[in-house]
């Protein structure tokens, strides 16, 4: 249950980020981050290819994010 939960709150912070890079109301790079780190523990692909060149860069900032989001 927990899971699913973690992947519906993904997937909906990916729409609502994705809407935000459009909509000047939104801020469209907050909830992709968010939607990313919430579908991350399931995907290969957003580790590997999205995460880690994330990781390498801002080291502090992705530990801290990575706490906030681990469930």
């Amino acid at each position: 249950m927990k899971r699913i939960l973690r992947i519906g709150a993904g997937i909906f912070f990916c729409v609502l980020g994705f809407v935000g890079l459009f909509l000047p109301m939104i801020q469209g790079v907050l909830f992709l981050t968010a939607g990313l780190f919430l579908l991350a523990p399931d995907s290969v692909f957003i580790q590997k290819k999205i995460l880690a060149p994330l990781k390498h860069r801002h080291p502090r900032f992705f530990e801290k994010v990575q706490r906030l989001f681990t469930l």
